[in-house]
Parts: structure tokens; sequence; C-alpha cells
């Protein structure tokens, strides 16, 4: 694979992410800038919910 190298670097920088973000998390309290990384590295979903879908009930629901 072309991009291998640029992969396992990636997951090398999501693993130091996520190690910090438990290292912080475990703390009684953060500064203003640990407490703003944390704001910034927040897993996607908890920062944009995903919408919800409807289920095949609901649609025909809207239908009528």
């Amino acid at each position: 694979m072309a991009y291998g190298h640029a992969e396992r670097a990636l997951a090398a920088i999501r693993q130091l992410e996520a190690e910090t973000r438990a290292l912080l998390l475990g703390l009684d309290q953060l500064d203003p800038e640990q407490a703003q990384w944390l704001a910034d590295t927040a897993p996607a979903a908890s920062r944009h919910p995903e919408p919800r879908r409807l289920r095949q009930h609901d649609r025909v629901a809207e239908m009528r």
C-alpha cells in the first residue's frame, strides 16, 4: 500500500491523543489550555451528533 507509512503515523498520533485524553480526564482540575485541548480533540460524535435516522414505519407514516 502506497500510504501505509502515513496510516501508521496517523494511528500512532491517534493513540497518543487517546492516552493524553485519558490522563487529562483523570486529573481533578484542568488548566484552561488543557480544557481547550480536550474540547478541540473530542470525538466527532460528541461534537456533531449524527442525525436521527428514520425507520421504515416512520417513512411510511410520513407518506400518508
